[in-house]
């Protein structure tokens, strides 16, 4: 540095020193609008009722949207299913939005409801949901409900987002001390990237369910908890805070403790403020009191209309509605023992094996961070194990942060730290009462209450880690101070965002399309060639299409089947190339939707649209007309007396076979399969070409060495059928 007279002159300590890096409030803009993509894009791609409970979510605001009120009895909660003993705040908001809607349309096909759809071949376990094309666009009736759900939930959300940073923003002013360089904006932004792109987050915020609503009052809270820590002591501050935690209560109950939060943040107000310990008692009773009235409306239900005070007395028979109503066996468990009563149900479903802790907490921390996509998480462990050395350093980090720290800094930090752990004790007492791992140990009970404070202590533990490990920085130029500062703070939000975006990637290719089956929102206009002709009381062709493909030597028939009542036998349709003589050259013989949707399973009113692709090459140039009939399964023998003749062709030369294999004796031959592996009742077709004269004699031979025969053959093809006796192999 030189003065006016040219000469050089010795910079300050504080000149020294980076300037912070200007960083505006249109960080928050481009956070919440990367979120509100990423969870737009999976409320689309994510097929209805894969998000946790999301079905018993969608039933119990049907409810509500079709009656405009709370079940009023045990018969009514049986019809709105298993979550309707739970606080509805979120059920409520969103059942009177969709109230205008028909939310009895169209009927979910749940598997638990008849045994017969469990011959379907796509059933998304573990939700038990037949996912039909019911759900496509255009979106109407229930379906649109659903989706106007999950629209809502990202709003709440998104809301969650926007306290999540001015929560950091205000904790902020002291951060310049331990991390030179950092603005109050720009770690604001980088907590709320840290939640905004966390894969759990992202996904459960884009479902139908009360995370979202749960997370935004718990956000509120938060907030206005730590503008108390600093000074505010407003009693309708206090009464706003309880009345929001009271209401946070009739979204979910895992924040039962939280009324507790007041007592060290009033022991604080009196320690640094000089308030007296009368007007700390005070405002915890408004706060109390707040909190009380926010639950009322709720629990005043309950009790109304749910108590059982002639049998168990005033005292348990208003805490049964409570604890020993709904399907969680811990808090049945906990009622029985107060109650002096004997538990008799099953601890955990058969299915489920009793777990230990160290498995309740590894499973824990995978679904507080990540989603197993159709019960498979191929991240797992390795994404996990990077994310969990950037926990232990940002606890590292912490504790740095801890030593040096101000009085009121550690307040913040210590409040913060006592939200998280008061999420614990039910998950913990849940788990030693069932050792039921998958109820027990889910992640997103602890992130979403804990949606600020989790972000905000792990960024500034990662921050005061890397001040630790000697990266002030202080030698440095401040351009090249602020691109490495910048990328250290953005670092571990940018990896949750290569994973959330990779997430839904995943979960773009995952999850199979829906099965071309329609109930309700089927429009017969869509038909190419409409028709109608009963092949019996319960089965109607409506029409068909019918698009040839030289190059693949296919021909895309594609049939259009409507269920006039339940049909008892699992019927098979063969489709036919008939020469001017009358001769079959062609047959194909296939369960409808090549397997996936036996007759079986079908519900009087469904439309199937069952596309068949005839592979024609090698079949004799003619003249052909295709019939269409269907087969007794065990028979082998026509339902009609006569097949329907529907279409006329000529095809023209006989085409070649593509990419074919050869055998010995001068045969071609291809089996026309996808890379995938068969499943039962589909159809497994073979074409083959030789010399004149020859006919190979084809069987398919399986695991168990037995040498099956095809279910038809023609000229030159062969049709086998998967049958559900066939074994794995």
């Amino acid at each position: 540095m030189t003065n006016t007279h040219g000469e050089r002159t010795a910079r300050t300590p504080s000149e020294l020193q980076p300037r912070p890096a200007r960083f505006s409030h249109w960080g928050l803009a481009l956070v919440l609008l990367a979120f509100v993509a990423l969870a737009l894009a999976h409320s689309v791609v994510v097929p209805i009722t894969q998000g946790e409970d999301e079905l018993a979510h969608y039933r119990y605001l049907a409810f509500i949207a079709q009656t405009g009120r709370l079940p009023v009895n045990y018969d009514e909660r049986q019809q709105a299913w298993y979550r309707a003993d739970w606080p509805p705040l979120y059920h409520l908001l969103v059942g009177w939005a969709v109230s205008p809607l028909d939310t009895t349309r169209p009927h979910l096909k749940d598997v638990g409801e008849s045994p017969r759809r469990r011959l379907v071949g796509q059933i998304f376990y573990p939700r038990l949901i037949i996912y039909t094309e019911d759900a496509n666009r255009p979106w109407q009736d229930g379906i649109l409900a659903w989706h106007i759900g999950r629209l809502i939930s990202i709003l709440f959300a998104s809301g969650a987002l926007v306290f999540t940073y001015l929560t950091a923003l205000e904790m902020a002013h002291n951060l310049d001390r331990f991390r030179p360089g950092i603005s109050p904006p720009m770690f604001a932004t980088a907590v709320t990237a840290l939640l905004a792109f966390t894969p759990r987050f992202v996904f459960t915020s884009a479902m139908l369910g009360d995370d979202s609503l749960f997370v935004l009052l718990s956000a509120l809270f938060i907030w206005l908890m730590l503008r108390a820590l600093r000074g505010s002591d407003g009693w309708w501050l206090y009464a706003l805070m309880g009345l929001l935690l009271g209401l946070s209560i009739t979204t979910k109950y895992s924040t039962g403790l939280f009324p507790l939060l007041f007592l060290p943040l009033l022991w604080w107000r009196v320690r640094q403020a000089g308030r007296s310990w009368r007007w700390a008692a005070g405002r915890l009773a408004v706060a109390w009191g707040a909190v009380l009235l926010g639950v009322s409306w709720w629990f005043g239900w309950i009790v109304a209309f749910f108590n059982t005070v002639e049998r168990d007395g005033w005292f348990f028979g208003l805490l049964s509605p409570l604890l020993a109503s709904g399907p969680d066996v811990s808090m049945r468990r906990i009622f029985a023992f107060f109650g002096g009563g004997q538990f008799s149900g099953p601890i955990r479903p058969d299915a489920v094996s009793e777990g230990n802790f160290g498995g309740w907490l590894a499973y824990l921390f995978q679904t507080f961070w990540g989603v197993p996509v159709l019960e498979h998480d191929p991240l797992f462990p390795w994404m996990y194990l990077l994310v969990l050395a950037f926990c232990g350093l940002s606890l590292a980090g912490l504790w740095f942060f801890w030593r040096r720290a101000a009085a009121q800094s550690r307040a913040e930090v210590g409040i913060l730290a006592l939200v998280v752990t008061l999420l614990l004790p039910f998950p913990l007492l849940r788990f030693f009462l069932t050792y039921n791992i998958l109820e027990t140990g889910q992640g997103r009970h602890i992130l979403y209450p804990a949606a600020q404070a989790i972000p905000i202590l792990l960024l500034l533990g990662w921050l005061c880690f890397g001040e630790w490990a000697g990266e002030r920085g202080t030698k440095s130029t401040n351009s090249s101070f602020v691109v490495r500062r910048s990328s250290f703070v953005f670092a571990p939000a940018l990896v949750l965002l290569v994973w959330s975006s990779w997430q839904l990637w995943y979960m773009h290719r995952t999850y199979p399309d829906p099965l071309p089956v329609q109930s309700t929102t089927f429009n017969p206009q869509t038909i190419p060639q409409p028709l109608t002709h009963d092949f019996s009381d319960a089965i109607r062709l409506l029409g068909y299409d019918f698009q040839p493909d030289p190059e693949q030597a296919i021909i895309n028939l594609t049939l259009y089947w409507q269920a006039r009542r339940q049909v008892d036998e699992n019927y098979r349709v063969r489709v036919q190339l008939v020469d001017p003589a009358g001769n079959a050259r062609f047959t194909w013989v296939s369960h409808p939707v090549n397997g996936l949707y036996p007759t079986r399973a079908w519900d009087a009113g469904d439309v199937i649209r069952d596309a068949l692709p005839l592979p024609l090459a090698a079949v004799p140039a003619a003249p052909y007309q295709i019939q269409v009939d269907w087969l007794h399964e065990a028979e082998n023998t026509p339902l009609a007396d006569a097949p329907l003749q529907i279409i006329q062709f000529d095809l023209g030369q006989t085409q070649p076979i593509p990419a074919p294999a050869n055998l010995t004796g001068n045969v071609e031959y291809r089996l026309w399969l996808n890379g995938e592996p068969v499943r039962q009742r589909q159809t497994v077709a073979l074409s083959w070409r030789g010399d004149a004269g020859e006919t190979p004699e084809w069987t398919l031979v399986g695991p168990d060495g037995r040498a099956r025969p095809p279910a038809a053959t023609g000229d030159a093809t062969a049709m086998f059928v998967v049958e559900p006796d066939w074994p794995g192999g």
